[in-house]
């Protein structure tokens, strides 16, 4: 995402910085506005914002639903007033499922990352 917004951000520069070199070479800037060339950028520069937005909106209602899911787990087990192992791993499990939306590569994916949570020894 953070790469996204920086090539945004580099063709927004670029553009305003070499359409002055563009206006003088090919003609009066005025014409760039009565023509579909200045509407079509920002139109284009409209969709891409939309659709960031679009993808964050998303992320923000999976996270949302995952809270809630990991909220239900907790209050199941706070309901006799102890945390047995078996709650407290999952518990655990769903509260990473919630940061796992907004991790690059979630925890499951990663090579060294168990197939399953560990029995507890004790």
């Amino acid at each position: 995402m953070k790469r996204l917004f920086a090539v945004l951000f580099t063709l927004c520069v670029v553009f305003l910085t070499a359409s002055p070199v563009w206006a003088f070479g090919f003609g009066d800037i005025k014409s760039w506005f009565q023509g579909e060339t200045i509407p079509l950028l920002l139109t284009g520069g409209i969709f891409l914002l939309a659709l960031i937005f679009g993808v964050l909106f998303a992320k923000v209602v999976q996270t949302l639903k995952e809270a809630g899911e990991a909220m239900i787990v907790l209050a199941d087990a706070l309901h006799d007033r102890k945390i047995t192992k078996d709650e407290y791993e999952r518990i655990k499990a769903e509260v990473r499922q919630v940061v796992n939306i907004w991790r690059e590569t979630p925890e499951e994916y990663l090579p060294d990352a168990p197939a399953e949570p560990k029995p507890y020894e004790g």
